[in-house]
């Protein structure tokens, strides 16, 4: 099953139907319908890591419950309430079995490690394992959260510009180098062409 099959809603966003006025009664009834559903996903995320509790199962229990919820979301774009809440309880019961499955097979949840930082006024952490940040947002909703793959897109963005590759050349000739600060100049200084 692909990650991101469904996403709980959250109050306040562009696609909450509760609170767009255009929203019809039928819409409405069908999200208060999965109410429960929507909570079960957020408790499995957050103990498990997002979209990870499928995945501590045997095939043929994720294959059912992604059955199961390709139902459930059919029910939600046809609008229809009381469907909706008769899948969105099947799938309640799947992610209930696949907890119980998980617990007993001993499987551990996603590793809530990180790295707290301040530079500069930022506070931030950088997550050991993406898939934990529920549970490090649930704990500290004061930092900005970033994962590790997140860093190594910087790194490698930064490596690409000369003051990257003249960090590398430095670290490279003197190993015990650490960068303390970085003053980066107005865009393109460095990379304008030198006007003779």
């Amino acid at each position: 099953m692909a990650r991101g099959a469904y996403k709980a809603r959250g109050k306040g966003k562009k696609f909450d139907r509760l609170l767009n006025p255009q929203s019809s009664k039928e819409e409405i009834a069908t999200e208060l319908a999965i109410a429960g559903f929507d909570r079960w996903v957020r408790y499995v995320d957050q103990k498990w890591g997002v979209d990870r509790l499928i995945q501590l199962v045997d095939p043929d229990t994720a294959h059912k419950y992604g059955l199961a919820l390709g139902k459930l979301n059919d029910a939600i774009n046809a609008n229809d309430a009381a469907q909706a809440r008769h899948c969105a309880d099947d799938c309640i019961r799947g992610m209930i079995k696949m907890d119980q499955l998980a617990d007993a097979a001993g499987a551990v949840g996603a590793d809530a490690t990180y790295w707290e930082f301040e530079v500069d006024g930022v506070r931030a952490a950088i997550l050991a394992d993406e898939d934990a940040w529920p549970r490090v947002r649930a704990d500290r909703p004061d930092l900005e959260l970033i994962t590790l793959h997140e860093v190594g897109v910087y790194y490698a963005q930064w490596r690409k510009t000369k003051l990257g590759d003249m960090t590398a050349e430095v670290k490279g000739a003197f190993p015990n180098a650490k960068l303390q600060s970085v003053s980066l100049p107005d865009v393109g200084e460095h990379d304008d062409p030198i006007p003779f």
